[in-house]
């Protein structure tokens, strides 16, 4: 029966089906390696009047008020912020503008629940407070930023949420003030 429908069927439509096959296996191969998560912005204070700043600051908040994370999640957070928004064009180093961060609540989720069940179920999610002050140290917008992780390779790690979260704030801040969005 095989025999008869591969010479029924042109071999061209065959290849398109073997490469439909392998780009929608390509594609759960990123999904899976890549990992998911989604990130959203709450806004406690916007900014009135925004000004468009030609420098930035990232600080880490002093504060002891909040979630104690690892400081390797806390790095993760700092670095995916550097590269989108000093690294990438939209700012250059300097104090402007000063982004202050703090980790306020946090839940890593179950990994083993992402990996085994998938679909939101063990999902992790960190809620991060941004501080942005002019130079003289007036505070003009608070945020809140919300990243989550629902799934990724073995489960997905809780880093992710922390770049989710890191990846919103760069995108808020960079449409906010900078130069040229």
């Amino acid at each position: 029966m095989s025999l008869f429908l591969f010479n029924i069927i042109p071999s061209h439509h065959l290849r398109l089906q073997q490469r439909g096959t392998l780009l929608s296996l390509l594609a759960a191969t990123a999904l899976l390696l890549g990992g998911c998560g989604s990130a959203r912005t709450s806004m406690v204070t916007p900014d009135p009047a925004p000004q468009p700043v030609a420098s930035l600051a990232i600080q880490k908040d002093p504060s002891t008020i909040g979630l104690q994370v690892d400081t390797a999640l806390l790095h993760t957070f700092e670095e995916t912020l550097r590269a989108e928004l000093i690294n990438r064009k939209g700012f250059r180093q300097g104090a402007d503008l000063t982004l202050r961060y703090r980790a306020v609540s946090g839940n890593p989720g179950s990994r083993s629940g992402r990996f085994w069940l998938g679909l939101s179920v063990g999902e992790g999610d960190v809620v991060m407070r941004i501080d942005l002050a002019k130079a003289d140290g007036t505070v003009v917008m608070t945020m809140d930023v919300t990243g989550t992780v629902t799934g990724g390779w073995l489960g997905g790690s809780y880093a992710i949420a922390f770049e989710q979260a890191a990846e919103e704030t760069a995108r808020v801040v960079k449409q906010t003030y900078a130069l040229h969005p």
